[in-house]
């Protein structure tokens, strides 16, 4: 029968060893009793997003009041887990939940909330967003692995976690814009009487909350068709499809499809993207299409053996060079502030630009 042991505010399930040449992964969800989080749980439980044969140790982290719950939620998972599961961790100890760490999804906050605030210094979910990540970031550096890779739900928090975990190479942090990606498609298949996994190659530009733009001058249906073609509408494809797309930020996040994205973004990491396409992710920018190097962005990338690599020698039209250009100067505003936020307690900003007054909404940091 299966045993449970527990020290502290720590619950350990125990399971038999079943790999011994293939020692288990360490994975940690961070804000565990976010219903994103129990999802996401059970998505790399049963699509085996590690792989096939590898074992995981599913590590939960939470500081809320409510930690106490999961307890019952270790229970749940542990009853309908494959085999693949080896031990479930919950604590609200930094030292015990991110303690050799091989993957850290850092979910934050403000996950289902928008900011709408013109001035985001004055908005206290933000400030405490910020010095959670800040947070989250230190317990990496601590405790996590050095090779450990971090996937985050949002651009700002991504570059936060670079800052307070040095140590982890920028490579290794990712944040996920695949949900808009399939958004996006979702909207183009309905338009002309398809299913969404017919779209391939879209491209996301920016980040993973207002400031995106769908971009299909590269995208193709199954049967090989351009979509720029075959939907042959300019003002839908550059005007309507990016407000259906926004529409998603006009209200609270839906976080089973961040989930569903967490997991599949890890996946296709690990895993690798079929050939000839790509995905899309929020990856530290080499200067690739005029995106300011240092600067989290949404890239189309390939993936193979865990690596990204930015999809180069795509033309990029004129206009939507300028909506990029647009993004980054929001980006770089909204690092700003972050970071000033985040050097309260410790640690000088990478960034000192001018802050430009001007409506920020976002859903994720």
């Amino acid at each position: 029968m299966d045993q449970y042991k527990f020290k502290s505010n720590l619950t350990v399930f125990r399971k038999t060893l079943q790999n011994e040449d293939k020692p288990p992964l360490r994975v940690v969800i961070t804000e565990a009793m976010s219903y994103t989080s129990r999802s996401l749980a059970y998505r790399l439980l049963s699509d085996e997003v590690f792989g096939s044969d590898q074992e995981i140790i599913l590590s939960f982290f939470d500081t809320s009041d409510s930690v106490v719950f999961l307890e019952g939620i270790v229970i749940e998972i542990t009853a309908c887990a494959p085999n693949l599961l080896r031990d479930i961790i919950h604590s609200k100890e930094e030292s015990e939940a991110f303690k050799d760490a091989d993957y850290i999804f850092s979910i934050g906050k403000a996950r289902d909330y928008n900011f709408f605030k013109t001035d985001l210094k004055g908005d206290q979910f933000f400030q405490d967003a910020v010095l959670e990540t800040k947070s989250n970031a230190l317990a990496i550096e601590k405790y996590a692995k050095k090779d450990a890779k971090v996937i985050t739900l949002g651009n700002t928090a991504a570059t936060l976690i670079s800052e307070y975990a040095p140590s982890i190479p920028k490579e290794n942090i990712t944040a996920v814009s695949l949900a808009l990606q399939k958004s996006a498609a979702t909207a183009i298949a309905k338009k002309m009487g398809r299913v969404p996994s017919d779209v391939s190659n879209l491209i996301i530009w920016g980040t993973n909350s207002r400031q995106n733009f769908p971009y299909c001058n590269y995208a193709k249906f199954k049967d090989g068709k351009s979509v720029m073609k075959e939907v042959d509408d300019d003002v839908w494809l550059r005007k309507e499809l990016p407000e259906k797309v926004e529409a998603t930020f006009q209200k609270c996040r839906y976080r089973t499809s961040d989930a569903l994205a967490l997991a599949e973004h890890c996946k296709l990491l690990i895993q690798g993207t079929p050939p000839g396409k790509w995905t899309c992710m929020s990856v530290y920018s080499d200067g690739s299409y005029g995106v300011t190097p240092r600067v989290f962005f949404s890239f189309p990338v390939t993936c193979e053996n865990g690596c990204w690599k930015i999809v180069q020698g795509l033309y990029v039209e004129g206009y939507c060079k300028q909506i990029i250009a647009d993004f980054l100067a929001i980006i770089n505003e909204k690092i700003t502030i972050a970071l000033k936020i985040s050097q309260r307690p410790v640690s000088p900003p990478l960034f000192r630009k001018s802050v430009r007054k001007s409506i920020i909404k976002i859903s994720q940091i």
